[in-house]
């Protein structure tokens, strides 16, 4: 998915992606909610990460690597996932900047099409 949004977006008029302003407005303001849970949660991971003291039992000691081993050692641990998230949170806003522009574009030809069309009837 990384970058289909954004190259989505870019095509622009008909083949791409398009969004009016107020709709994307209150989009871009959900994902910069999500966005600032997303960070909080990353801190958390963040002391998840520090190898936790539960005492000297194996158990404790099992469980402690565990939650480290959870919160960052590959690509399916949570910071990564979360990570990645974040990433594609960043591009769903990139998409929605481009798409009010190109909805933008398509209004601005579409009244330059009508006046235009206009004028040739009255003539």
């Amino acid at each position: 998915m990384a970058g289909n949004l954004v190259r989505a977006a870019q095509l622009g008029g008909v083949a791409g992606f398009a969004v009016d302003t107020d709709s994307a407005r209150e989009m871009i303001f959900s994902i910069g909610e999500v966005r600032t849970q997303l960070q909080d949660r990353l801190r958390r991971i963040n002391d998840l990460k520090v190898r936790a003291r539960l005492g000297d039992l194996p158990e404790a000691q099992s469980i402690a690597e565990l939650d480290a081993k959870v919160a960052s050692s590959d690509h399916q641990s949570l910071d990564y996932v979360l990570a990645r998230f974040a990433e594609v949170l960043e591009e769903a806003d990139q998409a929605l900047e481009i798409g009010m522009r190109n909805y933008e574009q398509i209004e601005t030809e579409a009244e330059r099409n009508i006046r235009r069309a206009g004028g040739e009837i009255s003539t």
